[in-house]
């Protein structure tokens, strides 16, 4: 792999805000794997440095919006809540 720009490392901070989204998005990439050690981020101890190049950023960009595509296609239907009846309930629905 040649790199041809220069390569900063960031914390989560600066990161976060390039990418324009919050610190808990990028440590639920982290944690879900979209974000690689070695590749996307170092850590050593607690302390978290994020790789900012530009073909590192277009390989974020491309499996994000693959990711979305994925998501979009998948419909997810989850059963209607049961709602409790009015009688033997211990809550008056009726109030």
């Amino acid at each position: 792999m040649e790199f041809t720009d220069k390569i900063e490392l960031l914390p989560v901070e600066k990161f976060a805000k390039r990418f324009c989204v919050s610190r808990t998005t990028v440590f639920e990439w982290k944690k879900s794997g979209v974000l690689i050690p070695g590749r996307h981020y170092i850590q050593i101890g607690r302390t978290l440095r994020f790789v900012w190049c530009s073909e590192i950023i277009s390989e974020l960009h491309e499996s994000n919006s693959q990711n979305t595509e994925n998501k979009k296609k998948q419909t997810i239907k989850s059963p209607m809540p049961k709602t409790p009846s009015n009688k033997n309930s211990a809550i008056n629905m009726e109030y």
